[in-house]
């Protein structure tokens, strides 16, 4: 929880001690108030006053978090105005606030915030182990894909979510994600834009929470599991970063066409690369460009930051690892006729590119192309359907999803 959602958002949880630290700032505050009164005029005056009433919104917030915390009720409030019962509850309120443990778990309020902290080294650290369990757990399928056919533009209300992210107004893109994750629950993309708004406010542990959250109600994880493993990346645990980006490609390769992003192929082609595992380097790039045609590759501000942990980590699980996987999913498949093949593909892309050469010789090389289901196809099809306008550019369209369907 950020320190702006912690001292003005009446939402979520705190615990004992996040609370007793923001109420001893917000005293402290008050009581300078008091002292330049003092100074000035040798009594409590309007300087004290205003410095009070600017600190009664953050106290309200943060009192309110710890009493969700206890599970408690923000009405129980109006016991301190009963005469002469009133004290009585204020001291209590103020006993259980300051001392007593809120409620394990989940409560109606939200997330236990001792187990986002306590149980966090647990949960970051799936991966903690040595050799070949390591290897082993990262080739394990923890998770399992479901069919899914809402998308981020399936609903406008997504707008909501969308717009404020992209803007950088991160706190209000979470608080319409959470309540677009109550209404849609199963529905991962709202976790994805709900992490996202923690991650790009650095806040690891929240990000964390909300992807384990959408893990277990989601239909799709791939989208999750990338997005966890470019968590743990930017919080610098390279191992961590690489078992769930592995987990997330398992869960692509069972998808048609290897699902619509990018994420885990992209982010371990260039891992392989940086460990000098070419072959392997080059098939998870040309995966990266089947699934999204053109040339979608990472900054070179975040290739820079991936090489650098990967300098300072230790490599030798991670490779054996990547080995693995290059030989589970990546080795080729014999194929025979493959030179004729060869030779045959080159000279039907340019006959389907060649805007002279009429509809019908045009038709025939796509529907070929289509046929043979050579990813290099994808790149020039895709470029018919962008840039032209008649009904060649529909099967250019269909001859793509039918070679990434073939291509898994």
């Amino acid at each position: 929880m950020t320190t702006q959602e912690i001292l003005f958002s009446f939402k979520g949880r705190i615990g004992r001690g996040t609370f007793l630290k923001w109420w001893l700032v917000l005293t402290a505050f008050t009581l300078v108030g008091l002292g330049i009164d003092m100074a000035v005029s040798g009594k409590p005056g309007w300087v004290w006053r205003i410095f009070g009433l600017v600190q009664l919104w953050p106290s309200l917030a943060i009192f309110t978090k710890r009493w969700h915390d206890r599970n408690r009720s923000l009405w129980l409030v109006l016991l301190i105005l009963i005469p002469f019962v009133g004290i009585l509850a204020l001291l209590w309120l103020m006993i259980e606030t300051l001392t007593l443990k809120g409620t394990e778990g989940e409560n109606k309020s939200g997330h236990d915030p001792l187990q986002t902290q306590t149980g966090e080294v647990q949960q970051r650290h799936p991966t903690k182990s040595t050799g070949q369990d390591y290897v082993t757990k990262c080739m394990v399928e923890n998770y399992r894909e479901q069919d899914e056919l809402r998308s981020w533009n399936s609903d406008p209300a997504f707008r909501r979510v969308l717009d404020p992210l992209n803007a950088g107004q991160n706190v209000k893109a979470r608080n319409e994600a959470e309540a677009f994750a109550q209404k849609f629950p199963d529905f991962a993309d709202v976790y994805v834009w709900w992490a996202k708004a923690f991650l790009s406010d650095r806040n690891y542990p929240e990000a964390r929470r909300v992807l384990r959250d959408g893990l277990s109600k989601s239909k799709q994880k791939y989208p999750l599991l990338n997005l966890m493993g470019e968590v743990e990346w930017k919080s610098g645990s390279l191992e961590e970063a690489v078992y769930w980006w592995i987990q997330g490609l398992i869960c692509q390769q069972t998808r048609r066409g290897f699902g619509e992003e990018v994420g885990a192929y992209l982010y371990l082609y260039h891992v392989a690369d940086a460990l000098g595992l070419s072959t392997l380097a080059t098939q998870l790039c040309e995966r990266v460009d089947f699934i999204r045609p053109g040339r979608t590759r990472l900054s070179s501000e975040a290739i820079n930051s991936l090489t650098g942990l990967i300098g300072a980590s230790d490599t030798a699980q991670i490779r054996k690892v990547l080995q693995m996987v290059e030989k589970k999913y990546f080795v080729p498949k014999p194929q025979t006729g493959s030179s004729k093949q060869d030779d045959e593909i080159p000279a039907l892309i340019r006959i389907a590119q060649d805007s002279s050469a009429g509809y019908d010789a045009r038709g025939k090389a796509i529907q070929r192309l289509a046929e043979v289901g050579d990813s290099r196809a994808i790149g020039p099809l895709m470029q018919i359907y962008n840039t032209e306008l008649h009904l060649i550019r529909l099967d250019a369209k269909d001859a793509v999803d039918k070679i990434r369907a073939r291509g898994r």
